[in-house]
């Protein structure tokens, strides 16, 4: 009964930890959750920023972030690499950075 509630819990934290991206960037999924992630990171506090946020952030939803995910874990769904990636991203926002275009 023990490992019953052990594993239950494991997996509802596995859950929360998935659905937490796309739901704290309102987004559809956790790709576009990280790209919204990415965006905002690079160009916080500089001129334009939440026009090119919302420019950028419309135009690709969560596909030019699926095919960087894919190259970075071939191994793993889209919905994972993103996730795992968005927390790298969270956690060292310097990550981010090899992200930003030339000439920033």
């Amino acid at each position: 009964m023990k490992y019953l509630f052990l594993f239950g819990f494991l997996g509802l934290v596995i859950i929360g930890c998935l659905f937490y991206p796309p739901v704290n960037e309102d987004t559809d999924s956790s790709c576009a959750a990280l790209e919204k992630q990415i965006i905002r990171v690079n160009t916080h506090n500089e001129v334009g920023s939440a026009l090119t946020s919302l420019l950028l952030g419309g135009i690709s939803q969560g596909q030019i972030a699926r095919k960087l995910i894919k190259n970075e874990y071939p191994n793993l769904p889209p919905i994972f690499g993103c996730s795992i990636f968005y927390y790298k991203v969270m956690f060292d926002p310097k990550i981010a950075q090899q992200f930003k275009p030339f000439g920033q």
